[in-house]
């Protein structure tokens, strides 16, 4: 059992640092700045912030013909704040201010002067705020400058919460403005 482990670890390990080019960590903070639902009124009737505190990890592998588009999985997680005061508690008990984020990321980056790059940066995935029972769609795209391996990007972000599953259309559809410091560990 113990070699089986080991032999599963070392293998992992040579696999990531053999194809990884970039492992990205990109902290950041999402401010609401719009929230509709076609079922529920209540949810957007009222000032209900859905801002929320979270990061991604990201396994990045450069494409074959450039290094200046690299692509990969993500693993997000994310705290939305104030949570109890907001009807999405109310109309889906499953939901919890914790949620889960998985996807693919893809990171352009060109240099502008000498150490200095521009960066465009997408999130396409999946969010789960009820303990990976049901996912919903989560759209990132931000765009930022990097330093050497630190990164500051600002943009714009849509995620979807389901409500029940009474309705089709029983989603709250949130807007905000992500923004994020990332640093970069290069293989």
């Amino acid at each position: 059992m113990q070699k089986n482990i080991l032999l599963f670890l070392t293998i992992t390990i040579i696999s990531l640092v053999s194809f990884s080019s970039e492992i990205f960590i990109s902290p950041s903070y999402s401010l609401t700045q719009q929230a509709t639902s076609q079922v529920v009124t209540e949810l957007t009737s009222g000032n209900y912030p859905f801002d929320y505190l979270g990061g991604r990890i990201s396994y990045l592998i450069d494409t074959e013909d450039t290094g200046e588009i690299k692509y990969g999985p993500y693993v997000g997680l994310s705290y939305i704040q104030g949570f109890e005061n907001t009807y999405l508690a109310a109309y889906n008990e499953d939901l919890k201010s914790i949620g889960l984020s998985l996807g693919l990321n893809v990171k352009y980056t060109t240099p502008i002067f000498k150490e200095i790059y521009f960066v465009v940066n997408a999130y396409g995935g999946v969010n789960s705020p009820d303990y990976l029972k049901s996912f919903s769609t989560e759209i990132l795209v931000q765009a930022g400058l990097s330093y050497s391996n630190i990164y500051v990007l600002a943009g714009y972000e849509t995620r979807y919460y389901k409500l029940t599953d009474e309705a089709e259309d029983s989603y709250v559809k949130v807007n905000q403005f992500p923004i994020s410091m990332g640093v970069a560990f290069q293989f």
